[in-house]
């Protein structure tokens, strides 16, 4: 059981899923149904309304998990997982250096982080797969 869990932890398929899932449940969380007025996002809503963000999370997430079972367009899948999270860096990065979000940093670390991390592991993944599969190499590269 442990083997087929680690595998499935060092498939970029799987993990692929996994995120575009996540994105998409975020995206769900920020459908206008589910947000209280308290919990709105002005710095992100002042580029669009928070229902049209949720629409772009679910899609983008599921577009992902799409690619992930088909296992085909894995840059597309990442590019998405990985941008969203990014581009909502960017945007709370800017807004608290402007002025507009006194706590902006934290929410541009933690989308940041989010970026990096599944960047960093398609980085380390991609040095270790055998050409033309999805298995971990037994013999460094």
């Amino acid at each position: 059981m442990c083997a087929f869990a680690v595998r499935a932890l060092c498939s970029g398929w799987v993990m692929l899923g996994l995120i575009g899932l996540s994105s998409a449940a975020r995206g769900f969380f920020y459908l206008p149904a589910v947000v209280r007025d308290s919990d709105r996002l002005p710095t992100v809503e002042q580029f669009a309304p928070l229902w049209v963000w949720a629409i772009v999370w679910i899609t983008g997430g599921g577009v992902a998990v799409v690619c992930a079972l088909l296992r085909r367009w894995m840059p597309l899948g990442i590019g998405l997982v990985i941008g969203l999270p990014a581009m909502w860096a960017i945007l709370y990065l800017g807004s608290w250096l402007q002025g507009d979000s006194r706590g902006g940093y934290v929410t541009a670390l933690t989308y940041g982080v989010a970026a990096l991390t599944a960047t960093a592991y398609y980085v380390l993944l991609h040095q270790r797969i055998q050409p033309g599969g999805d298995a971990l190499s037994t013999e460094e590269t």
